[in-house]
């Protein structure tokens, strides 16, 4: 069983990190898990675009702004890099966040993964 330090501390077992193949460039980019902390912000932007203010492919560009980091987990882009990031291909966009949201079990289709382990 974990204890309270394993557990605050940061079990060394799971990934904080996880690597984002890019072929478009011919190499790689990381995603990070997200801190509870941060969930809120995350929620405000979904719910932004369930309800029509914010669009998917704006979704994706936050979730890549949020979620792209270097090998340790550091956030890459600052909040006011998205509409850069809009600018960016699409298929690369699509790539980053679904591996962010896979990642931090965001979507549906990683919930769906977790029911089957």
């Amino acid at each position: 069983m974990l204890t309270r330090t394993d557990f605050l501390d940061g079990n060394k077992r799971l990934s904080l990190v996880c690597k984002v193949p890019m072929p478009e460039w011919g190499d790689h980019v990381y995603v990070r898990r997200i801190p509870a902390d941060e969930l809120p912000a995350v929620n405000r932007i979904v719910e932004k675009a369930q309800s029509g203010k914010e669009d998917d492919v704006s979704l994706a560009a936050w979730w890549c702004v949020m979620g792209i980091c270097d090998a340790k987990g550091k956030r890459l882009f600052k909040d006011s890099d998205h509409a850069k990031m809009m600018k960016r291909p699409l298929v690369a966009v699509t790539r980053c966040a679904m591996a962010f949201g896979d990642f931090n079990h965001l979507t549906d289709d990683a919930d769906g993964k977790r029911k089957k382990n």
